[in-house]
C-alpha cells in the first residue's frame, strides 16, 4: 500500500486525480501491473476531504470519477482517511465509492477493498458501515507502545458485533507495530495473537526489507495467521474479550445521541440511557503530588462503598470548568494521555487540576451534555478494567469447532500463571479437549475443565488451541 503524497493534482473537466509524474513517471496503472504481475496486491490511499492529511488532493465530490479512475489503474484496496473537512458527509463519500467499486467488480471480476476511517460506534455509525466499506478503523492511529496497542485492542472489541453479523466486513484495529521501537519482544508477541484473535486486518507497520529474524518469526506464525483467516463459527470472524473490560466513562465526537446525555443530580453525574452513575472504583485517590488516577467507570448506585458513596459524587465548578472528584478532594476529571489510541478517548482522575483543555468540562443541562476543553463530548465506553482485572481473556470460536485463546497477563511488572476455565467458551464439564500450543504447534495433551499456563511474563501471553478429543 502506498500511503499520502502519490497524487498532486485534477485536471479536465471532470477533476481527474494525477500522480506525481517525480516520484511515478510510469503512472500508476504501470506500476500496479507491475506489482500483479510479481504476485502482490496494490493499494492506494486518499481521504473523504478537500485535502489529504499531507494538504494533497483529496477524494471530497470527486468519488465517483476517483472510483472509476481507481478501477481503471486496477488496484485492490483503497484507505479512505478522514483528515480535513467536506460538504460532503463522509459516509456518503465512502458510499459513492462503494456503488464505484461495486461496479468495478460487475466490469472486470475485480474486487477492491474499500478501507474507511473510521467508526467506532456500534449504535451510530456500526448501522450503516458494512453497506459502505469493507473495512473501517475502530479507533486512533496507533502507537509502538503497551497503551496504544491494548487501546486499541479494547476499543476494536467494542464493535466486534457489528464485524460478526457482516460476514466479508471487518473491525481495522490499525497497522500492526512488529517490529518497531517501544514494544518488547512479548508485548510484540501479544500484539500479534490478539490481532489474530481478533480477525482484524494483519497490516505490516514496519521496515520488512531490514526486519529481524524474530519480527519474521511473529509475522509468519502460520497456525495464528490461520486463526486470523478463519471465518469463525456461525460467520463470527471477531474473536472477543470475555475478560478485563468495563463499562466506563469515554468521550467521542459530539452527536446528540442518548449515549452522550447526563443528568447531574445531587453531586451524581447519570447516564440517562443506562441509568449507570459515574463511580471512581474503590475509592482510589490519585498519586500526590501530580498523576493520573483510575479510569472512571459506570456502575449502580452503591451509597454503601468504602468511602460512602463519596465515589459517585462529583462537584462541577462552573467558574473554571473542572470537575472535582468527591472521593478524593483536589483531583479532578481529566482526559486520559498516556501515548496512542487511548489518548483523550477516556476519562480519568487526576491529583491535580490545571489548566490544560483536558482537564476542562463543560455541562449544558438543557442538552445533557459534558463537553471537554477539546471539543468532544462525554459518552459511555468499553475501558480497560485494570484495576479488576490482572488477565485479559480473548476467545474465537474457530469454524471447525475448535476455539482459539488468547491469555495476557497485564501486570506491569510480575510474571503470573494464567488461567482459562472451558465452562467460559460453552464447553460442557468434564469434556476432555486436546491442548495446543499456537506459537510452537506443540500439542500439550488431553485436559478438562481448565487449562493453566505457568509463569507467563509481565505482558506476555498464551495462544492455546482447544479441540475435542
Amino acid at each position: 500500500n502506498i500511503d499520502d503524497c502519490w497524487q498532486v493534482a485534477r485536471v479536465g473537466g471532470n477533476g481527474t486525480i494525477i500522480e506525481d509524474p517525480v516520484r511515478f513517471p510510469s503512472g500508476i496503472k504501470a506500476l500496479t501491473a507491475n506489482v500483479h504481475r510479481r504476485g502482490l496486491k496494490f493499494g492506494l490511499y486518499t481521504a473523504a476531504a478537500t485535502h489529504t492529511c499531507q494538504r494533497r488532493p483529496g477524494a471530497c465530490q470527486h468519488a465517483y470519477i476517483d472510483g472509476q479512475t481507481y478501477c481503471d489503474w486496477g488496484i485492490d484496496y483503497l484507505k479512505i482517511d478522514q483528515c480535513g473537512s467536506c460538504p460532503t458527509p463522509k459516509n456518503i463519500t465512502w458510499l459513492h465509492f462503494r456503488q464505484m467499486f461495486d461496479q468495478c467488480l460487475a466490469a472486470t471480476g475485480r474486487d477492491i477493498v474499500e478501507s474507511v476511517e473510521s467508526c467506532g460506534d456500534p449504535a451510530s455509525c456500526g448501522q450503516y458501515v458494512a453497506k459502505t466499506a469493507t473495512m473501517w478503523r475502530t479507533g486512533g492511529d496507533i502507537q509502538s507502545n503497551w497503551k496504544s496497542v491494548l487501546g486499541n485492542a479494547y476499543t476494536n472489541n467494542r464493535m466486534a458485533a457489528v464485524a460478526n453479523s457482516n460476514p466479508g466486513h471487518f473491525n481495522d484495529a490499525d497497522m500492526l507495530q512488529i517490529g518497531n521501537v517501544g514494544l518488547s519482544l512479548d508485548e510484540q508477541r501479544s500484539h500479534f495473537a490478539i490481532w489474530c484473535i481478533m480477525g482484524a486486518p494483519l497490516l505490516i507497520g514496519t521496515d520488512i526489507i531490514h526486519a529481524t529474524n524474530a519480527t519474521v518469526d511473529i509475522l509468519t506464525s502460520h497456525a495464528l495467521i490461520a486463526v486470523n483467516q478463519d471465518p469463525g463459527l456461525h460467520g463470527a470472524v471477531q474473536g472477543v474479550l470475555t475478560h478485563g473490560v468495563a463499562d466506563g466513562v469515554g468521550v467521542a465526537p459530539c452527536d446528540g445521541s442518548a449515549q452522550q446525555q447526563w443528568t447531574v443530580d445531587g453531586g451524581a453525574i447519570i447516564h440517562r440511557s443506562t441509568g449507570l452513575r459515574m463511580t471512581v472504583p474503590h475509592c482510589l485517590r490519585a498519586p500526590r503530588p501530580v498523576g493520573p488516577g483510575v479510569w472512571v467507570h459506570l456502575s449502580p448506585s452503591n451509597a454503601t462503598s468504602v468511602c460512602d458513596g463519596l465515589n459517585q459524587k462529583f462537584d462541577i465548578f462552573a467558574n473554571n470548568h473542572t470537575i472535582g472528584v468527591g472521593c478524593d478532594p483536589g483531583a479532578c476529571l481529566n482526559l486520559y494521555g498516556g501515548g496512542g489510541a487511548g489518548d483523550n478517548t477516556w476519562v480519568q482522575t487526576f491529583a491535580k487540576c490545571t489548566a490544560d483543555p483536558r482537564d476542562r468540562w463543560v455541562f449544558d443541562p438543557s442538552a445533557g451534555t459534558i463537553q471537554s476543553g477539546l471539543g468532544k463530548c462525554m459518552t459511555n465506553a468499553s475501558i480497560p478494567d485494570a484495576v479488576h482485572n490482572t488477565v485479559d481473556t480473548w476467545v474465537k470460536h474457530l469454524s471447525d469447532g475448535s476455539v482459539a485463546i488468547v491469555l495476557v497477563n497485564l501486570n506491569d511488572t510480575s510474571a503470573q500463571d494464567v488461567s482459562f476455565n472451558f465452562s467460559d467458551a460453552g464447553i460442557a464439564p468434564g469434556v476432555a479437549m486436546r491442548v495446543t500450543d499456537l506459537w510452537s504447534n506443540k500439542d500439550l495433551g488431553n485436559v478438562a475443565d481448565s487449562f493453566t499456563v505457568k509463569d507467563v511474563a509481565s505482558h506476555a501471553s498464551s495462544a492455546i488451541k482447544l479441540e475435542r478429543v
